[in-house]
């Protein structure tokens, strides 16, 4: 059975501590981890980077802006979508583009 959140988020905050957060959409993302911190009595103010707000900017022809989407658009292929570690795996290519552009 998984761990519950009062389990998990304080070891997800010690994991990323020091670290900037890279996420697609992440202000979804880090709505979700600051509210359920919050209801735990954790603090989270971690420092983060949307992908999706840099795509946004770099693509604005773009008419969708998924990371299925961008991806395509940078010729990255995409082994499977919506699975956690392929997902990391696209918003890393994706991003170092993104970086470099």
């Amino acid at each position: 059975m998984a761990e519950t959140i009062d389990k998990v988020m304080p070891k997800v905050l010690e994991f990323t501590k020091d670290c900037v957060i890279v996420a697609h959409n992440a202000n979804f993302d880090v709505g979700f981890i600051r509210h359920n911190a919050k209801l735990l009595g954790l603090e989270f103010n971690y420092p983060y980077i949307d992908s999706l707000a840099l795509a946004k900017m770099i693509f604005p022809d773009l008419k969708k802006f998924k990371l299925g989407v961008i991806a395509d658009h940078l010729k990255i292929k995409v082994e499977v979508a919506h699975r956690a570690l392929a997902d990391v795996e696209t918003l890393v290519a994706v991003f170092n583009v993104l970086i470099e552009e």
